[in-house]
């Protein structure tokens, strides 16, 4: 017998002792306590028990077996058979070598440890499952060699439906480090009446039935480029569920990894969900940094929540939406963001000045019929774009500086054109631009001591990694930045800072400053956009990524409906409904303004362009017409009922809306607001707001609107918008609709 099962055996012959114990002290302490401590035991029936919801764990392994719903009269399984809890594990070995400091893990000694590059992943021992009230602490420990070498919790906390799990109570022994924690099945589901099913968050969302879904396993991470970034980046959520009751799983932990598992034994299609998670920070060769999170996941149990008698995945993702934290500002509602570059890098010459802007947002606000606008400037300090940072005490001299920039503001005001700057935090530069910024100590380091580098942007200059954490302190210089950029050049309401969310997951092994990914958001990230909204500015970003929401009410670039379908899903609009009161995102990036009109109507996508003062005129109002405009009708509605039959979906819209589409075809598509149709393929008849109604079209077409009820008819006109001015239109009302013949792109607003 190994020394491992000896240490097992000895240890179920303590908790016999231990419960005979246990049973005496229950005895004359329950008068003075309501917890309860139990072994593990085979013939014990642990349980955490509340008025909703009651978990069962299993006692060998001390994962839920199953988690009864007394009010729902349902049950949910637990882990699935064959499943337990591992670890990894690193060891630590003394050395004396002092030239390898920087990617050591000092201790307050002196003493510096260097970590085997080989993990160890062992199953941990069971100790005791400590319940007391609606939480219960499932303890760990783990051997090697007979010697105990970490002892930790796995935290279950129960609120009305609701099951938090958190890591509690690590101690770490004998020069082992615990890196992860494996909980891969936590809940699981199994096909028995065929109206089981799965679905995930990952590109927007994906739904199957579990008898049509195909054997596959989620692997690990995002990309070889961040291999413990969390799976699903946009949304971290995983439902399944019988018809009678669902449950989600919302991944919490910032570098946690999402599980899940289709599998198909003995003709019975399975499906199991769970965690991966950190708690140490897993590098190449070096394993020093705390993770700072002890979240893991959140499950929620969910019957017929919109009542409509069927539990299905819009259950779980209203019950997610109202639970999510609210749009920080509606600022951006009615707003078109925009992105306009200056200078490019180090350019001799700047693709448009402060003054030739002022151009573009005439020609918008013409086309647009007036929208209000937010415009950010790239390249915008000494040096241009991806040059000039972390100096941003010097305008652009190219682009007409300071003097420039005032008369651009001064002249746009008419427009309603709000100017900002397209900033960045994430990089700096070492250059004759950046003297007297430029510091490394607050510059990130790798695992091998060297200073954080991502790439030459500009073609020249390497940007190196900012440690967000430390250049975020008090009276440092991230700090200072944001007071003389929102100060100096009078910034009101918006800055767009790059990178921020893109680049959300980043460590920093300075020996001296040492910050996980997770310090780094929150100590640096998440204060960066506090400091700015102490002078009224709300910070806007590129990239969706799940730990900004709440933070930011807007990022530019999203998901495009391309996320992991191993098992052979189909798109559904999970992330559309859980989101939809929490930010504003765009879909996929790249070049151009416009994107296909599907992707807003799916994927509830509405995207913050980048625009040049050579963009054509189509491409803004394809943009504005056919993405924009319908946005903001739509995003907020609530999603009543969904289907998809081969290639068509129907989506029913609360307000009498409703959109339909067939993906076999790229024109046939519709959209209704209120009862009347506003999209028809790539056009549009759609109000504006209750004086306008906006037709537009992409080839030339008879479209028809309702007469508003109770308007004088006397006031009707029509304007065809051009680039310098607007002129009348005809039209006609026929049978009570508004008539109009629009030419091929060009933009009609009947006004009443």
């Amino acid at each position: 017998m190994s020394i491992q099962n000896k240490r097992k055996v000895k240890i179920f012959e303590l908790n016999r002792f231990d419960l005979i114990c246990i049973v005496i002290g229950i005895i004359f302490l329950v008068e003075i306590t309501s917890a309860e401590t139990l072994p593990k035991n085979t013939e014990n029936e642990v349980k955490l028990r509340s008025t909703l919801l009651e978990i069962t764990f299993d006692s060998k392994d001390g994962l839920p077996l199953w988690y009864d719903l007394p009010k729902l009269k349902e049950q949910f399984n637990g882990k699935e058979d064959g499943q337990t809890i591992r670890i990894v594990l690193k060891k630590v070995i003394k050395s004396a070598n002092r030239s390898i400091q920087s990617i050591l893990n000092k201790t307050g000694n002196g003493e510096i440890f260097l970590p085997n590059k080989t993990d160890t992943v062992i199953i941990p021992l069971l100790k005791q499952i400590y319940i007391q009230k609606k939480q219960a602490d499932v303890r760990y420990e783990a051997f090697l060699e007979n010697l105990k070498i970490v002892s930790f919790s796995i935290r279950y906390i129960v609120e009305n439906l609701t099951v938090f799990i958190t890591i509690a109570d690590v101690i770490e022994e004998n020069g082992y480090e615990l890196v992860e924690i494996q909980t891969k099945s936590l809940v699981s589901i199994a096909q028995k009446v065929g109206n089981e099913w799965l679905a995930h968050g990952d590109g927007g969302g994906y739904y199957i039935e579990l008898a049509a879904a195909k054997p596959c396993v989620l692997k690990d991470g995002w990309s070889k480029d961040f291999p413990y970034f969390p799976n699903f980046t946009y949304l971290p959520l995983v439902v399944m569920g019988d018809g009678k009751v669902t449950c989600a799983m919302e991944v919490q932990g910032y570098l946690c990894n999402t599980q899940l598992e289709v599998s198909d034994k003995n003709e019975q299609k399975r499906a199991t969900m769970g965690v991966k998670s950190y708690y140490r920070v897993k590098g190449e060769s070096i394993t020093s940094l705390l993770v700072e999170q002890n979240e893991i996941c959140r499950l929620d149990f969910i019957g017929d929540y919109d009542r409509n008698n069927n539990s299905d995945w819009l259950d779980a993702a209203k019950v997610m939406r109202d639970r999510m934290p609210l749009i920080p500002t509606h600022y951006y509602d009615n707003r078109m963001v925009w992105i306009i570059s200056g200078q490019q890098g180090r350019a001799e010459k700047p693709a448009i000045t402060f003054q030739a802007i002022e151009k573009v947002i005439r020609k918008i606000n013409m086309l647009t019929n007036g929208i209000k606008q937010a415009v950010y400037i790239s390249g915008w300090t000494e040096g241009g774009h991806d040059t000039g940072y972390p100096n941003i005490t010097k305008l652009n001299v190219k682009m007409g500086g300071l003097p420039g920039l005032q008369q651009l503001k001064k002249a746009t005001v008419r427009y309603d054109a709000n100017i900002s700057f397209d900033d960045n935090y994430d990089d700096q530069f070492n250059n004759e631009y950046t003297k007297g910024h430029f510091d490394e100590k607050y510059i990130a380091r790798n695992p091998d001591g060297n200073l954080m580098q991502q790439r030459a942007w500009n073609g020249v200059d390497m940007s190196h990694i900012t440690g967000m954490a430390k250049y975020m302190k008090d009276g440092g210089p991230g700090v200072e930045r944001v007071r003389q950029t929102c100060l100096n050049y009078d910034l009101k309401k918006t800055e767009l800072v790059d990178a921020i969310t893109w680049w959300s997951i980043r460590n920093d092994w300075d020996t001296i400053s040492p910050a996980s990914a997770v310090k780094n958001l929150r100590d640096g990230k998440f204060k960066l956009i506090s400091e700015y909204k102490k002078y009224g500015i709300y910070i806007i970003s590129e990239l969706l990524r799940y730990p900004f929401v709440g933070k930011l009410a807007l990022v530019v670039d999203g998901p495009d409906g391309n996320g992991w379908n191993d098992f052979g899903g189909t798109q559904i609009p999970l992330q559309r409904l859980v989101y939809s009161r929490s930010i504003i995102y765009g879909p996929g990036g790249g070049d151009g303004v416009a994107r296909d009109p599907r992707l807003t109507l799916m994927q509830n996508s509405r995207r913050g362009p980048w625009i040049s003062g050579n963009t054509a005129s189509d491409d803004i109002t394809n943009y504005f017409y056919l993405n924009f405009l319908p946005w903001t009708k739509l995003h907020g509605l609530d999603i009543l009922s969904f289907q998809r039959i081969n290639q068509s979906i129907s989506m029913e819209l609360s307000e009498k809306s409703n959109i339909k589409i067939d993906y076999a075809n790229k024109e046939s598509f519709t959209a209704f607001y209120r009862g009347v149709r506003i999209m028809d393929g790539n056009s549009l008849t759609c109000p504006i707001d209750n004086k306008r109604i906006a037709f537009y079209s992409k080839t030339e077409r008879k479209l028809t609107y309702p007469v508003p009820l109770g308007k004088d008819t006397s006031r009707f006109k029509a304007k065809a918008l051009y680039e310098e001015n607007s002129r009348d239109f005809p039209f006609k009302i026929v049978n009570g609709n508004i008539e109009i013949t629009v030419p091929a792109y060009r933009p009609v607003i009947f006004s009443f």
